[in-house]
Parts: structure tokens; C-alpha cells; sequence
């Protein structure tokens, strides 16, 4: 007996109310636009009280593309990721040992 097809539930996601820690991630930016930067993260928190932005900024090149890679292994990405076309590269390498599976938070399937 052959069952039907789920269609997937929709998620519905509230976007008027903006509240908790975002993590962005950039690579070498500090020293060249962490004034801009910190400025436009303050401009964003004082806009949408309850928000939090923690800034990591990293050396670029392989050791970066590594560090992305592996926090995609481990399903422990920044929010908000500036990222260069050698770390897409890398993200999608058919080499790569990882594989990934996106799913919706749980608390967006209990109900």
C-alpha cells in the first residue's frame, strides 16, 4: 500500500520582533573596518533591544575556510558569516568529510 506524500509543514517565522544573541563572524576586518563595524553593531542593538551581536574576526586564508568548514561539520556556524569564495570552495568540496542535513529548530516542530 503505497502512503501518501507530507508535504513539509511551513514554517512561519516572526520577524517584528528581533531579540537575543547573533553571532557574525568575519576574517581580517578588524583592523581595517572595526571602527565601521562596531559602530553598526551598536546602531543595530540600540535599534532592537534584547539583541546582543558578538563580533569574531579571524586571519583569513586556509586557516579560516578550515575553522568554517569544521564549525559546519559540527553544526556550530556564526548567525551571520562573511565569506569569501575560497570558503565556499571549501564548504562545498566533494572531498569534504561532512555531510549535512538541514532541519528546523525544534521548538519550530513542537507544537
Amino acid at each position: 500500500m503505497r502512503h501518501p506524500r507530507r508535504q513539509p509543514r511551513r514554517l512561519e517565522i516572526d520577524t517584528s520582533k528581533v531579540e537575543g544573541e547573533i553571532t557574525f563572524q568575519t576574517q581580517g576586518l578588524q583592523n581595517d573596518f572595526g571602527d565601521f563595524f562596531k559602530a553598526k553593531i551598536k546602531e543595530f542593538e540600540d535599534a532592537n533591544p534584547g539583541v546582543k551581536i558578538n563580533w569574531t574576526d579571524q586571519g583569513g586564508g586556509a586557516e579560516f575556510d578550515q575553522t568554517v568548514t569544521a564549525q559546519a561539520s559540527n553544526c556550530k556556524m556564526a548567525d551571520v558569516i562573511n565569506v569569501p569564495s575560497s570558503t565556499i570552495l571549501a564548504l562545498s568540496s566533494p572531498t569534504s568529510s561532512r555531510t549535512t542535513t538541514l532541519r528546523p529548530p525544534a521548538s519550530a516542530t513542537s507544537s
